[in-house]
């Protein structure tokens, strides 16, 4: 069995925005619209384009049972912040309940070994709000964030 190894939520952040942006959406309708990835995080609720994301990472904290070899577990929260147009309120919710399984399943198959030093990924749930655009018909759009709860191996420090 090999030691588990040591990452940082940088190292994790940029493997997810890579990992979100090869996701093949599962949902019956809108297949056809990919994961599109905003530096900004205000640019994400510009437009209608639906999956538009930006990733946000909390400041991690230890995970008080996680310990490893020469490391202990830590944990961050990461919420994707995600564009979901102007779909009708009955369409949001299947596609972001869908989006919500493709996004864990892709983050589920990164962990350790793939991608050493992550731990696990479990998801906690969606938070939206529903944004007026400028334009003349005041279309509502909804933007959310798809919230996760990620723990990985940090290395000790010497004490």
């Amino acid at each position: 069995m090999v030691a588990p190894q040591a990452t940082t939520p940088a190292i994790i952040r940029a493997d997810f925005i890579t990992t979100i942006k090869a996701i093949a959406p599962s949902h019956p309708q809108h297949r056809d619209k990919p994961w599109r990835y905003c530096e900004n995080p205000q640019d994400v609720a510009s437009g209608l384009r639906i999956r538009k994301f930006h990733l946000l990472c909390m400041p991690g904290e230890r995970d008080p049972e996680g310990f490893f070899g020469e490391g202990e577990t830590w944990m961050f929260r990461m919420n994707v912040i995600t564009s979901y147009g102007d779909l009708d309120a009955e369409a949001d919710d299947s596609i972001v309940t869908r989006d919500a399984v493709d996004l864990s399943h892709a983050f589920i198959r990164r962990q350790e070994p793939v991608l050493p030093g992550l731990e696990y990924v479990r998801y906690l749930g969606f938070e939206s709000e529903v944004q007026q655009t400028d334009e003349i018909d005041a279309v509502g759009q909804l933007v959310g964030f798809h919230l996760f709860e990620v723990h990985y191996h940090e290395a000790a420090l010497g004490f």
